[in-house]
């Protein structure tokens, strides 16, 4: 990256840029090594300069378009350099807006429009051409039209699946192994919760059926004190009359006293009286006698 402004315009099809490059295999997420330029990122910056900044366009359109609803007819990529070797992506819209800045959304844009910066037939830098025409055996030669028939990748992918399917499978014969203890474990589990519910809610009816013993004591004594209230009232209603017939019977027991005493003395002074009487009468008798 000798040059501190270059804009390059690529043609409809095949482009051939002659130099010191790799900027485009940089921008689109390329290490430093496929370059075959440079050992690390910061080492392509330029002479004198702290930062190096690439952008490329590509063409967003047709049925195949990426996301055309939110990048529009091309997606800008940016991607920053600096000599203390942080970098970053930034993905535009055709207008320069800011998408993401995420390295698995750019990866997501390559998959969907098939290019694979390590690869020669979407790029190919001066040492692999080179290599290809002078020195590569038809084994070499194979193992380029797999890379650049894409079929190397695909046959990668195919392995990977193919060990995914054999681990799936033995995980799915070790789960079918431990299914039948997992099911116990997993009602025993469950007849426990049950018995937590259960105690839980016995619980609550404990603690209600207190609340209400507590409520009907309280109401008891309410009651109590309410019946209480009403017979003071009706005593109270009462004792007017109560004291005026109190008050009568009094008034009878001293006419009944005061009749007795009246009545006992009238009896002694008539007994008196007799007997003062008969008394007499037997002196006069006597008196007759003698005389």
């Amino acid at each position: 990256m000798c040059h501190k402004f270059l804009k390059v315009s690529f043609g409809p099809k095949i482009n051939f840029i002659i130099g010191h490059n790799g900027r485009i295999t940089v921008c689109l997420g390329g290490k430093a090594n496929v370059t075959n330029r440079a050992s690390n990122l910061k080492s392509l910056i330029r002479e004198g300069a702290n930062v190096a900044q690439i952008t490329l366009k590509l063409r967003n359109r047709g049925e195949d378009a990426f996301r055309h609803e939110i990048y529009g007819d091309s997606i800008i990529i940016e991607r920053r350099i600096t000599r203390d070797g942080s970098n970053g992506y930034k993905l535009k819209t055709q207008d320069g807006k800011t998408v993401s800045t995420k390295r698995e959304d750019l990866n997501a844009i390559l998959d969907h429009m098939a290019i694979q910066v390590d690869n020669p037939l979407n790029v190919l830098s001066q040492d692999t051409a080179r290599q290809f025409l002078h020195t590569s055996s038809p084994e070499d030669k194979y193992k380029f039209f797999m890379k650049g028939t894409h079929l190397a990748q695909l046959s990668s992918d195919y392995e990977l699946i193919r060990e995914s399917i054999d681990t799936t499978r033995e995980i799915i014969k070790y789960k079918n192994e431990i299914l039948p203890d997992l099911l116990k474990e997993a009602k025993e589990a469950e007849a426990r919760f049950k018995d937590m519910q259960r105690a839980r809610e016995l619980e609550k009816s404990l603690s209600s059926l207190k609340e209400q013993m507590a409520w009907a004591q309280v109401e008891e004594q309410e009651r109590i004190v309410n019946d209480a209230e009403r017979n003071l009232q009706r005593a109270m209603k009462r004792l007017p009359n109560l004291q005026e017939k109190l008050e009568k019977e009094e008034v009878r027991i001293i006419m009944f006293v005061h009749y007795r005493v009246i009545t006992t003395l009238l009896k002694k002074r008539q007994l008196q009286k007799s007997y003062a009487k008969n008394t007499l009468q037997q002196s006069f008798l006597i008196f007759n006698s003698v005389s």
